[in-house]
């Protein structure tokens, strides 16, 4: 009887290890999953992260590319209307050296004067029109007369300097009213 209680109790000692060994495999096995779970997890959040910075820098890339479309659509704009500008500039410039030649010429003929500034100071549609009285339209933005600055003038000025400072006072004052427009 003793040999036999030995012997269970030798198999009940080898039972309880097994046990022990199986509750220790288990509770491994738990502390794994539970480093695989926050391992998981960890992945899944960085990569809502990342992808929460990916949306992000596409929608500021999208604003910059139409904040850029809109930027080269404005310089375009701009330098179209810069050309046409100094091509009115050059043409009253044009113009003005036509007029202080033809006025300080030495010899002029009256009628041949006459002639010259009545074609330059209008547009000519045919030969009928030479005789009809046409005010040319202004190359300048027209304005009311209500409108029309007031310009403190230096008696020391030369007629070249005023109508330097008349031209580039034309052009800011066109320049803003098509900004406000």
């Amino acid at each position: 009887m003793e040999k036999e209680l030995s012997s269970m109790q030798e198999l009940v000692r080898i039972l309880e290890e097994d046990i022990q060994i199986t509750r220790n495999t288990v509770e491994l096995f738990k502390q794994r999953q539970r480093a695989v779970e926050d391992k998981e997890k960890m992945r899944r959040n960085t990569r809502h992260n990342l992808m929460a910075q990916v949306e992000q820098i596409e929608s500021e890339l999208g604003r910059a590319l139409e904040e850029r479309k809109e930027l080269m659509s404005l310089i375009i704009e701009c330098g179209i209307r810069k050309t046409a500008l100094e091509k009115d500039v050059q043409e009253m410039e044009k113009k003005a050296e036509f007029f202080w030649e033809d006025l300080y010429d030495p010899s002029p003929d009256p009628k041949t004067r006459a002639k010259a500034w009545q074609e330059n100071l209008r547009p000519v549609r045919s030969m009928n029109d030479l005789n009809k009285a046409v005010p040319k339209p202004p190359l300048c933005f027209a304005q009311d007369a209500d409108d029309l600055p007031l310009w403190d003038v230096p008696y020391d000025a030369s007629d070249d300097e005023l109508f330097t400072e008349r031209l580039r006072n034309e052009v800011l004052i066109t320049k803003s009213k098509e900004t406000f427009a």
